[in-house]
């Protein structure tokens, strides 16, 4: 991952909380190290964490809930990720895991906020690029060769939706898929 706003995508944690998928302090960590997040995501977590855990005295937690937009919160952010979820290293199954509830972000906000389906298209074609070129992402990103289907007997517009469909049954796969291996 290049780790320079993803095409310009918002990642918005939230969306994982809207979805039941869960999300912990390695999944911000993950975010901030390829800066899919800005600080106030990581001080707005803090917050929520504190408010549910009101006996929290952790003293890093609590530099997070003040950070502001240009604070370096790096070092401090992996600290708490690593007392509170243990160290993950970049190889990692658990660094994959957050980076796929990363990469759904991103892709839901798509869905929810581009209707067009050409721009659609072409937006998840660069997180496609972002991400590294995940392989499970391939059956609907437009300059890959398509399996079992021949464009040229459909119209430009039937082929756009069709990996539009595709799109959107993948990600729903993605959503369960990522509230099972929690």
């Amino acid at each position: 991952m290049r780790g320079k706003g993803y095409a310009n995508i918002p990642c918005d944690i939230h969306i994982l909380k809207e979805n039941n998928i869960p999300y912990s302090w390695n999944t911000l960590r993950v975010a901030k190290k390829y800066n899919l997040i800005d600080n106030s995501q990581v001080s707005d977590y803090a917050i929520e964490y504190l408010s549910e855990h009101s006996q929290e005295t952790n003293q890093y937690i609590a530099e997070l809930v003040c950070c502001d937009k240009t604070t370096d919160i790096d070092d401090v952010l992996d600290k708490v990720a690593d007392n509170f979820d243990g160290k993950i290293d970049h190889d990692s199954t658990e660094w994959e895991l957050e980076k796929r509830k990363l990469r759904f972000c991103v892709l839901n906000y798509l869905q929810q906020h581009v209707s067009d389906a050409r721009e659609l298209l072409d937006k998840i074609a660069l997180v496609h690029d972002d991400f590294g070129f995940p392989k499970d992402m391939e059956d609907f990103i437009y300059y890959m060769p398509a399996k079992e289907f021949n464009p040229l007997e459909y119209s430009e517009k039937e082929c756009r939706n069709r990996l539009v469909r595709l799109f959107e049954d993948f990600l729903s796969n993605e959503k369960n898929f990522l509230i099972k291996n929690k």
